[in-house]
């Protein structure tokens, strides 16, 4: 009988392995029954097994390692490098701000202390953190891979329109209403750039080459160009003589910078031929 029981104990781990291989995994941790959190950001293959979660999350370098977590009380998770954790509920309801749209595997300790893997301009991420003593309105924004304090600059932010927020991102302004953004270049690489109220009273930028440039004159005439180059161009402007000019695609999916004058094309039609605007008529 003790043989017997040894044996049961022995075996006892492969029949619950075996049991989780059997499971039907979901494809994605989007799964409404799986618990919240920003873990569902850069996991996949979410799965419950009794009161644990599954998932195989990416760690830092890009790998996904497989992991666990117990439930218990706890109601939403986390991704630190590969592996799940609590995270608390401070994350959704005290920081607030642009750092969530590049940043990754957040979390709050007991303190308040803001923490996160953030994206630089080069695409890598870093981990960050941010203490409420520096920034007692809890809203955080996310400079070239850095935590930084948008507690003074959320409401001069929304007053900057136009066509570079399709292509830049971090976008924040200072107490002065200037603008700083992270924005894509034509080769596809990302650079920081900021434009003040000074250069563009209107309030109104464009992204030109990763640079913020003013649209001060460009928003109403854009509407009189129409034509298939927007299905493959970006940051769209004209000036004050009408003159369109867009980052276009190339056929080997680099981007440029080029432009098309009404003289060019009385019909305002405009195409994309291998990056370059040319006049559909």
């Amino acid at each position: 009988m003790k043989s017997a029981r040894t044996l049961l104990s022995r075996f006892a781990p492969l029949v619950v392995v075996a049991s989780l291989a059997a499971m039907p995994w979901p494809t994605s941790a989007a799964d409404r029954s799986l618990p919240d959190g920003s873990w569902r950001q850069t996991c996949r293959d979410g799965g419950l097994f009794g009161d644990v979660l599954f998932a195989k999350c990416q760690a830092e370098d890009g790998s996904y390692h497989s992991t666990s977590a117990r439930i218990t009380s706890c109601q939403a998770f986390g991704n630190r490098n590969g592996t799940l954790f609590c995270e608390t509920p401070r994350v959704a309801t005290q920081w607030v701000g642009s750092f969530s749209e590049s940043c990754r595997d957040i979390s709050v300790d007991k303190n308040g202390r803001l923490s996160a893997n953030c994206r630089k301009d080069n695409g890598k991420y870093v981990r960050s953190n941010l203490i409420p003593e520096k920034c007692p309105g809890y809203r955080a924004g996310n400079s070239n891979g850095h935590l930084v304090c948008e507690s003074q600059t959320e409401g001069k932010a929304s007053q900057w329109d136009g066509s570079f927020r399709t292509s830049c991102r971090d976008i924040t302004t200072d107490s002065y209403g200037t603008l700083t953004a992270t924005c894509q270049t034509a080769n596809g690489n990302w650079r920081s750039s900021s434009l003040s109220p000074k250069k563009c009273s209107s309030h109104r930028a464009g992204n030109s080459d990763g640079h913020l440039v003013c649209e001060s004159q460009a928003g109403a005439s854009v509407s009189q160009w129409d034509g298939s180059f927007r299905n493959s161009c970006r940051d769209i402007t004209t000036d004050a003589y009408g003159n369109l000019t867009a980052t276009c695609q190339t056929a080997n999916g680099n981007w440029q910078r080029t432009s098309l004058s009404p003289n060019q094309c009385g019909s305002r039609r405009a195409g994309n031929r291998d990056g370059h605007l040319f006049c559909e008529q």
